[in-house]
């Protein structure tokens, strides 16, 4: 009886923890977030894992303001649980900004990288 007790719940572990790291990869971008009282988080995209799973992750974030491309950021391939692409200080305008995000993770088995997604934004999103 211990023993299918315990069998039992290795493999209720087993089924938590499979479902954990195969998490999804969650991604956002953010424009124009410059509260009030000095506090700066600037023009960012951002890719992450909830539950701080590590993965292969890049993230490029293109920065427009008057549909004119100011500048683009690309991050290298970093294997962490959060990867983000951030211009702090753009402070040409504080409310004119367009965020475009490109998020990538990379297949060791395969070999090559896969989009996870796209994200854009003209706000802040703390929604």
């Amino acid at each position: 009886m211990k023993k299918s007790k315990n069998l039992l719940s290795i493999g209720v572990l087993l089924i938590v923890f499979s479902g954990a790291s195969s998490a999804k990869v969650f991604t956002v971008s953010r424009a124009n977030c410059f509260p009030p009282g000095e506090v700066d988080l600037g023009n960012e995209s951002i890719s992450w894992d909830p539950y701080l799973n590590p993965h292969w992750l890049r993230v490029q974030s293109k920065h427009s303001m008057g549909g004119r491309e100011r500048h683009t950021r690309t991050t290298g391939w970093e294997y962490t649980w959060n990867n983000n692409s951030t211009a702090h200080r753009d402070t040409i305008s504080q409310r004119l900004w367009r965020v475009d995000g490109k998020h990538e993770g990379w297949n060791s088995e395969e070999g090559e990288s896969f989009m996870i997604g796209e994200t854009s934004a003209n706000s802040c999103n703390f929604n």
